[in-house]
Protein backbone atom coordinates (compact mmCIF):
# COMPACT_ATOMS: atom_id res chain seq x y z
CA UNK A 1 0.00 0.00 0.00
CA UNK A 2 1.44 3.68 -1.04
CA UNK A 3 1.45 6.59 1.33
CA UNK A 4 -0.05 9.40 -0.82
CA UNK A 5 0.69 13.04 0.89
CA UNK A 6 -3.34 13.58 0.00
CA UNK A 7 -6.76 12.23 -0.03
CA UNK A 8 -8.61 11.71 -3.66
CA UNK A 9 -11.32 13.94 -4.10
CA UNK A 10 -13.56 10.65 -4.12
CA UNK A 11 -11.89 9.25 -0.79
CA UNK A 12 -12.95 12.94 0.63
CA UNK A 13 -16.29 12.54 -0.79
CA UNK A 14 -16.90 9.41 0.66
CA UNK A 15 -16.43 10.55 4.03
CA UNK A 16 -18.66 13.10 4.14
CA UNK A 17 -21.10 10.84 2.35
CA UNK A 18 -21.00 8.29 4.51
CA UNK A 19 -20.55 10.39 7.80
CA UNK A 20 -24.08 12.50 6.67
CA UNK A 21 -25.68 9.02 6.07
CA UNK A 22 -24.89 7.59 9.43
CA UNK A 23 -26.06 10.33 10.86
CA UNK A 24 -29.20 10.76 9.49
CA UNK A 25 -30.11 6.78 10.74
CA UNK A 26 -28.98 8.38 14.33
CA UNK A 27 -31.01 11.38 13.99
CA UNK A 28 -34.06 10.06 11.82
CA UNK A 29 -35.32 7.25 13.80
CA UNK A 30 -38.81 7.41 12.98
CA UNK A 31 -37.71 5.74 9.83
CA UNK A 32 -36.21 3.01 11.23
CA UNK A 33 -39.43 2.47 13.52
CA UNK A 34 -41.31 2.52 10.80
CA UNK A 35 -39.17 -0.14 9.25
CA UNK A 36 -39.74 -2.25 12.51
CA UNK A 37 -43.27 -1.90 11.70
CA UNK A 38 -43.23 -3.13 8.02
CA UNK A 39 -40.20 -5.86 9.49
CA UNK A 40 -43.21 -7.85 11.28
CA UNK A 41 -44.45 -10.78 9.54
CA UNK A 42 -42.67 -9.48 6.17
CA UNK A 43 -39.70 -10.92 4.52
CA UNK A 44 -36.31 -9.24 3.06
CA UNK A 45 -38.43 -8.98 -0.16
CA UNK A 46 -41.47 -7.15 1.03
CA UNK A 47 -42.02 -4.31 -1.38
CA UNK A 48 -42.78 -1.91 1.95
CA UNK A 49 -39.26 -2.56 3.33
CA UNK A 50 -37.22 -2.20 0.92
CA UNK A 51 -38.70 1.07 0.16
CA UNK A 52 -37.96 1.97 3.69
CA UNK A 53 -35.29 4.82 3.97
CA UNK A 54 -33.83 3.37 6.76
CA UNK A 55 -33.50 -0.14 5.04
CA UNK A 56 -32.21 2.18 1.67
CA UNK A 57 -29.66 3.78 3.61
CA UNK A 58 -28.33 1.27 5.41
CA UNK A 59 -27.86 -0.71 2.48
CA UNK A 60 -26.24 2.38 0.60
CA UNK A 61 -23.73 2.44 3.98
CA UNK A 62 -22.92 -0.68 3.52
CA UNK A 63 -21.90 -0.38 -0.34
CA UNK A 64 -20.51 3.14 0.04
CA UNK A 65 -18.25 1.51 3.18
CA UNK A 66 -16.94 -1.48 0.69
CA UNK A 67 -16.06 1.34 -1.99
CA UNK A 68 -13.97 3.33 0.28
CA UNK A 69 -11.94 0.20 2.00
CA UNK A 70 -11.36 -0.99 -1.48
CA UNK A 71 -9.95 2.80 -2.72
CA UNK A 72 -7.68 2.49 0.54
CA UNK A 73 -6.48 -0.32 -0.11
CA UNK A 74 -5.78 0.32 -3.82
CA UNK A 75 -4.70 4.00 -2.96
CA UNK A 76 -3.54 4.42 0.87
CA UNK A 77 -3.58 7.40 3.29
CA UNK A 78 -1.52 10.10 4.06
CA UNK A 79 0.74 9.44 6.93
CA UNK A 80 0.14 11.07 10.19
CA UNK A 81 1.26 14.34 11.04
CA UNK A 82 4.99 13.94 12.62
CA UNK A 83 3.73 16.28 15.57
CA UNK A 84 1.01 13.88 16.31
CA UNK A 85 2.19 11.96 19.69
CA UNK A 86 2.99 7.72 18.86
CA UNK A 87 0.04 6.66 20.95
CA UNK A 88 -2.49 8.71 19.81
CA UNK A 89 -1.49 7.81 16.08
CA UNK A 90 -2.16 4.23 17.50
CA UNK A 91 -5.50 5.05 18.97
CA UNK A 92 -6.34 6.76 15.43
CA UNK A 93 -5.91 3.60 13.72
CA UNK A 94 -8.23 1.50 16.42
CA UNK A 95 -10.51 4.30 16.01
CA UNK A 96 -10.64 3.98 12.28
CA UNK A 97 -10.94 0.26 12.74
CA UNK A 98 -13.72 0.37 15.18
CA UNK A 99 -15.35 2.69 12.51
CA UNK A 100 -14.78 0.18 10.18
CA UNK A 101 -15.93 -2.87 12.18
CA UNK A 102 -19.67 -0.56 12.99
CA UNK A 103 -20.16 0.45 9.25
CA UNK A 104 -20.00 -3.00 8.22
CA UNK A 105 -21.58 -5.10 11.34
CA UNK A 106 -24.48 -2.12 11.34
CA UNK A 107 -26.13 -2.92 7.85
CA UNK A 108 -25.20 -6.65 7.96
CA UNK A 109 -26.64 -7.32 11.61
CA UNK A 110 -30.11 -5.25 10.32
CA UNK A 111 -30.32 -7.67 7.29
CA UNK A 112 -29.85 -10.58 9.40
CA UNK A 113 -32.53 -9.60 11.67
CA UNK A 114 -34.76 -9.63 9.16
CA UNK A 115 -33.64 -12.55 7.58
CA UNK A 116 -33.42 -15.06 10.71
CA UNK A 117 -35.28 -12.67 13.01
CA UNK A 118 -32.75 -13.12 16.34
CA UNK A 119 -33.61 -11.13 19.33
CA UNK A 120 -29.65 -11.50 19.76
CA UNK A 121 -28.79 -10.01 16.53
CA UNK A 122 -31.31 -7.34 17.05
CA UNK A 123 -29.81 -6.48 20.66
CA UNK A 124 -26.62 -6.48 18.45
CA UNK A 125 -27.72 -3.67 15.81
CA UNK A 126 -29.48 -1.37 18.33
CA UNK A 127 -25.94 -1.17 20.10
CA UNK A 128 -24.81 0.34 16.93
CA UNK A 129 -26.72 3.92 17.92
CA UNK A 130 -24.72 4.50 20.88
CA UNK A 131 -21.17 2.99 19.44
CA UNK A 132 -21.41 5.34 16.86
CA UNK A 133 -22.02 8.56 18.91
CA UNK A 134 -19.45 7.61 21.13
CA UNK A 135 -16.99 7.52 18.33
CA UNK A 136 -18.06 10.59 16.92
CA UNK A 137 -17.58 12.06 19.90
CA UNK A 138 -14.05 11.00 20.07
CA UNK A 139 -13.39 11.56 16.29
CA UNK A 140 -14.84 15.31 16.60
CA UNK A 141 -12.56 15.75 19.89
CA UNK A 142 -9.71 14.53 18.13
CA UNK A 143 -9.75 16.52 15.03
CA UNK A 144 -10.12 19.91 17.68
CA UNK A 145 -7.15 18.27 19.30
CA UNK A 146 -4.97 18.66 15.74
CA UNK A 147 -6.54 21.68 14.35
CA UNK A 148 -5.59 23.61 17.72
CA UNK A 149 -3.55 21.84 20.31
CA UNK A 150 -0.93 20.23 17.54
CA UNK A 151 -2.13 22.69 14.78
CA UNK A 152 -1.76 20.11 11.99
CA UNK A 153 -3.73 20.31 8.95
CA UNK A 154 -5.86 16.78 9.42
CA UNK A 155 -9.29 18.74 9.13
CA UNK A 156 -7.84 20.24 6.14
CA UNK A 157 -6.74 17.13 4.71
CA UNK A 158 -10.48 15.92 5.06
CA UNK A 159 -12.15 19.21 3.34
CA UNK A 160 -9.88 18.56 0.27
CA UNK A 161 -7.57 21.81 1.26
CA UNK A 162 -3.76 19.66 2.25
Amino acid sequence: MTTPDRYTWTQIALHWLIAALVLFEIFFERFAQAGEHAMRGSSLLNPVLVTNPHFLVGLLILVLTLWRVVLRFMRGAPAAPAEEPTIFQWAAKLAHLAFYLLLFATPITGLLRLAIRSRIIGELHEWAKPAFLILIAIHVVAVLVHQFLWKTNVFGRMIGRA
